[in-house]
Order: structure tokens, then sequence, then C-alpha cells
């Protein structure tokens, strides 16, 4: 049994280094080179905008209600970073820390495995990793072959599509 504090934060490091450790190579030479706009002051806010209110904050301590204080003359700041973390796709060590928070599956839990470990990241890499997101999204949404996996499209829309055009070629027919 681990009595000491320091003895019980390594056994946790080292449960979570297991739980996280992934050895998988990856390649990216099957994608092609394709870089987007820069990102925009919108593009910003409207992330800002979208993040919960009294959330915990990650290890820069950076709460979220601060970021949402931001006005359009200060986001130049936030844009600047963004858009040189894009051009660049170098994450800074800074905003890739996180704090993992373990949280009891069950009552009087006793093993690591028996808690949720909580990650509570920079609520600045949240902005960006939304911004990324949402231009994920709306690529997605201009292929016309994306049936699934898009909110509000799925397989029984494409089937009434397929049923309604295919009935209006025999009427017109």
């Amino acid at each position: 049994m681990i009595m000491g504090t320091e003895e019980k934060l390594k056994h946790w490091q080292t449960y979570i280094e297991e739980l996280f450790d992934d050895q998988r190579q990856l390649s990216c030479d099957n994608f092609p080179e394709e870089t987007g706009p820069e990102i925009s002051k919108e593009e910003v806010m409207q992330a800002v905008k979208s993040l919960k209110n009294s959330k915990a904050p990650g290890p820069d301590e950076l709460p979220v209600d601060i970021l949402k204080l931001i006005d359009e003359d200060r986001v130049h700041l936030l844009v600047d970073l963004f858009n040189k973390i894009y051009e660049n796709s170098i994450i800074p060590e800074e905003l890739l820390r996180s704090t993992f928070v373990p949280h009891p599956k069950k009552a009087h839990a006793k093993q690591c495995n028996d808690h949720r470990t909580i990650s509570l990241m920079s609520h600045t890499l949240q902005i960006f990793l939304k911004i990324i997101h949402n231009r994920i999204y709306r690529k997605l949404e201009e292929d016309i072959g994306q049936f699934e996996f898009l909110e509000g499209c799925g397989t029984c829309e494409v089937l009434f599509a397929f049923n309604s055009l295919t009935q209006r070629c025999l009427d017109v027919n």
C-alpha cells in the first residue's frame, strides 16, 4: 500500500503515462500540403464566445471568464499567436501541458483504474482547437459525399433523398 504523498503522486504519474502511452507511428505522407486562409479575428471571437463559463482552468491558470473579456482591440494578440502556430505547425509546450484530476467512478475507490482521469487543458489551446475543428467541419459540409458524422446528416436523410429522386424520375417518365 502506498502511504506518502510523493509516492502517491509518482504512482498516479506512472498510471497516467501508461494510460496515454501511444506507440503508433504517425505518417503524414498521404495528406496533401494544404494550407487554409489565415485565422481571422472573427473566428477567434466566435471560438471565445462558444466556451462555457466557470470551467476549471488548465495549468496556465487562465480562466475562461478572463478570456471572454478580450475585446476587438486586443484580440489580435490571440490571432497572431494562432496564425504563428497554424503556419509553423508547432504548438508551444506551455499550451500542451495538462493537469490530470482523478474523479472516482464509485464510492471508496482505491485503485487508479477505479477513477476517471479528467484532463484540464489550457483554454487558449481550446480556442485554437475549436477554430481548427470548425474549419474541418465546414470542409466536411462542403463535401456532398459525406453523409455520416455530420449534424443533421445521416443515412436516413440520404435514403429519403434517393427515394424522392427515384419517385420523381418515375413520375416524369
